[in-house]
This record gives C-alpha cells, sequence and structure tokens, in this order.
C-alpha cells in the first residue's frame, strides 16, 4: 500500500507541474474548479465506508459475495446520481463555456468510483500488494498519456478527458485483478438489501467526518471560482496542492504507530501520552523546520518550478507551508482521540473548522482573492487540528500535550 501511495503522490504532483505550465493559471484554475467539485461530491458515494466493509468481509457472517455486490451496487447508485448532480451544476451554473465543459467531462470520473469496493476486498484479504501494483502501473500509464497531451500541444479544451480516461483505467486495472488474484467464490450476485441499510447506518458519522475533512480541504477552490477569478483559483492551485503533498507524511508515520498506542493504552493510560508526546515532539520539529524552509524557498522555487505566471503563487504558498504544523498536530490528536474511543469529538472538531473556513472564506475572498484563502486555510487547519481541543472537556488534557512537546524537542529528549 505504501507503494501505491507514493506512486499516486507522485503522479499527482508531476502531473499538476505539467498541466498547470501548459495551461497558464485561468485555463488551470477552470479546471481545478471542476476537479475539486467532483472530490466534494465524490465522498457522498462512500455510503458504504471502506472500514465497514472490511469488517464485513472480516467477519464473515455473509459470503464475500454478497458483500462486494451490495457495496458496489450503492457506490454505483450513488455514483450515478452524484454524475448528475455535478452535470446539473454545471449547466446552471454562472460558469464561462470552457469550465462549463471542463465540469460536464470531469463528471464522468465520478461514474467509475463505484469500483473502489474492488481495493477494500482486496484490504480485508491481506492481498493489497495486487491492487498497489496494479495501480502504480496505472498512474504511469496516466502521466505518459499526459505527456503525450502536451508533447503533442492538443488543445487545452480536450484536457479533462484525460482524467477520465484515468478513472477508467483505475477500474478497469482494478476488475482485472479481481478476476485473476480475487480468489475462489468471488462472483457478482443479487445485493442484499437489509445488509445495505446496516452498513449505511455504521457508515454515517464515517461518512459526515469524510464530508467535513473534504470541505475544509477543497471548499476553498470552489468558492473563489465563484468569489473571484479563475486565475486566482489558479494560482491558489498551484500553492495548494504543493503544500498538500507533505500530508502524506504525518499520516504515515502516525498510522506506524498506531498499534504500538493500542498495547499502551491497554497498559496504562500514561504510557499512551507519553507515546503521543514522544510522537508529537517528532512531527512538530519535523514540520516547523520543513514549514520554514518551504515558506523561505516559495518566492524562487515557484517561479523555477511552474513559470513567472504563477509568481503570485509564492505568497500564497508562504502561508500556506504553515498550515503542515498543524496538520501534524492534528493528525497525532486524531489518532490518540480513537484510541481513547472520542471518535465523535474528532468529527465535531473537523465540522466546525468546516465551517470556520467556510464563513471566513465568504468573508474575505471577495475582497483579498487567493491570499485570503490561504490564510482561511491556515486558521481553519489550527482551529480543527488544535485550538478546538479547549471546547470539548474530554479533549482539554491533550491540549496541554502541545507545550510539552515542544519543551521535549526544545531539550532534545525525542527519543528518551
Amino acid at each position: 500500500m505504501l507503494l501505491q501511495r507514493i506512486a499516486r503522490l507522485a503522479y499527482n504532483a508531476v502531473s499538476l507541474l505539467i498541466l498547470a505550465r501548459y495551461l497558464g493559471p485561468a485555463v488551470f484554475g477552470e479546471l481545478s474548479y471542476a476537479l475539486s467539485l467532483a472530490a466534494i461530491v465524490v465522498v457522498l458515494i462512500m455510503i458504504v465506508a471502506d472500514t465497514v466493509l472490511v469488517r464485513e468481509l472480516v467477519n464473515e457472517e455473509h459470503e464475500p459475495s454478497e458483500v462486494l455486490s451490495t457495496g458496489f451496487a450503492l457506490r454505483a447508485v450513488a455514483s450515478l446520481l452524484m454524475t448528475l448532480v455535478v452535470a446539473a451544476l454545471a449547466l446552471v451554473g454562472d460558469l464561462s463555456e470552457q469550465a462549463r465543459h471542463y465540469q460536464l467531462v470531469i463528471s464522468l470520473t465520478v461514474l467509475f468510483k463505484a469500483f473502489t469496493v474492488i481495493e477494500v476486498h482486496f484490504q480485508a484479504m491481506v492481498r493489497s500488494k495486487y491492487i498497489a501494483i496494479a495501480n502504480s502501473l496505472q498512474a504511469i500509464v496516466s502521466l505518459i498519456l499526459i505527456l503525450v497531451f502536451v508533447m503533442f500541444e492538443l488543445p487545452p479544451r480536450q484536457v479533462a478527458w484525460l482524467f477520465v480516461c484515468d478513472a477508467a483505467m483505475l477500474g478497469a486495472a482494478q476488475s482485472v485483478v479481481l478476476v485473476r488474484h480475487g480468489g475462489p467464490g468471488i462472483s457478482w450476485v443479487r445485493p442484499a438489501w437489509r445488509l445495505s441499510r446496516r452498513m449505511m447506518v455504521a457508515s454515517l458519522p464515517l461518512l459526515l467526518s469524510s464530508i467535513s475533512v473534504v470541505l475544509y480541504v477543497r471548499v476553498d477552490q470552489v468558492m473563489l471560482m465563484h468569489l473571484s477569478t479563475a486565475s486566482e483559483l489558479g494560482r491558489f492551485t498551484v500553492a495548494a496542492r504543493t503544500s498538500e503533498i507533505l500530508y502524506f507524511i504525518p499520516a504515515a508515520i502516525t498510522a506506524s504507530y498506531y498499534p504500538s498506542m493500542l498495547r499502551a493504552l491497554d497498559d496504562s493510560g500514561e504510557a499512551l501520552y507519553r507515546q503521543g508526546r514522544r510522537l508529537l515532539a517528532v512531527l512538530l520539529a519535523l514540520s516547523v523546520l520543513t514549514s520554514v524552509s518551504l515558506s523561505i524557498s516559495a518566492h524562487f522555487g515557484v517561479e523555477l518550478v511552474f513559470g513567472p505566471a504563477y509568481q503570485e503563487s509564492a505568497g500564497i504558498l508562504s502561508v500556506l507551508a504553515f498550515s503542515f504544523i498543524f496538520v501534524c498536530i492534528g493528525s497525532v490528536m486524531t489518532t490518540i482521540s480513537i484510541v481513547l474511543g472520542n471518535e465523535y469529538q474528532v468529527l465535531y472538531r473537523t465540522m466546525i473548522g468546516a465551517l470556520i473556513n467556510i464563513v471566513l472564506n465568504w468573508l474575505f475572498i471577495p475582497h483579498y482573492g487567493a491570499m485570503a484563502a490561504a490564510w482561511t486555510s491556515l486558521v481553519s487547519y489550527a482551529m480543527s487540528g488544535y485550538l478546538l481541543l479547549l471546547l470539548f472537556r474530554q479533549d482539554r488534557h491533550l491540549f496541554h500535550l502541545v507545550p510539552s512537546a515542544i519543551r521535549q524537542s526544545i531539550n532534545g529528549s525525542l527519543f528518551r
């Protein structure tokens, strides 16, 4: 799975660089709007969460074919509905002709999201390497298509079809893996609707959390299109996607710590907080160093990598770079909260952070454009990742872990 995530991360970074330079800020902004809107509605397709599907597959109360077919049917229906929603928004929205074309084409990518149940099946079988290899190879092929598109200087209007091809190839690759390595007895059968209701109810808290996360990650790009200009959105997207590349780091590190934190909770609560403080000290040192370095080098690096048309993105990136600090803090706090069984506190903090982001964007984007979106993103990350810990009594003791971790990091006692 690590190979797959790295390959997809590399694909996203390189495709961002190539397309941003080729299209220019205005056209890239119109494409980014369509992709951001699709990313928001795709969350609604996951009406059955991956973790719930894995649990049903592992429990073996139902046949794997029945679970897979039910999950696929639910996501297929949701995919079709969300595709129609995105297409309808394109037809009624106040958009340029090219932006409307991008949104209509990108809406087709949503149709293929139902095939994500195949990846879940292999996770439950602990045989994710087959899916990881297929996804990595597919990312390479998609990147080659983008390079060919740019080398032959094909019309920018047709660039959205690259993303449809990417989604279609991903679904096809996963289907091939299912046929070849899915295990005995795997076939599509009639969905079990009683099972579907149970899985949807169990997935509801996770669905709400996912909606909140994608809102405060992508809603600023949607709002920029309507409250500012496509050029501003294009410059903001370059800075935002560049800073988001770093977010993989705390997610991977905290995931590796999760089993040891569970064991620490069994021993004593103090052992859990000691582990959390040590992890937080490491991530704080890493994030501060990375954020400062990225902020300082932004003015030179952005123009060098993306070209002079994106010079204004450097100032935006200088602000967004510091959100990495709060992403690292939030990642540790979320992990500790889940270990303690306080998942709903995580959900509430994320929802409030998303609401703060939307309100601040609505107030300030019309006056300050992309720079306002950068500052509101930073504020929302700080609120949901750290400051809102003071709002809930169960979380207030976690708030004090940060000063303690800072002292530990300064004293050089990270690994004691």
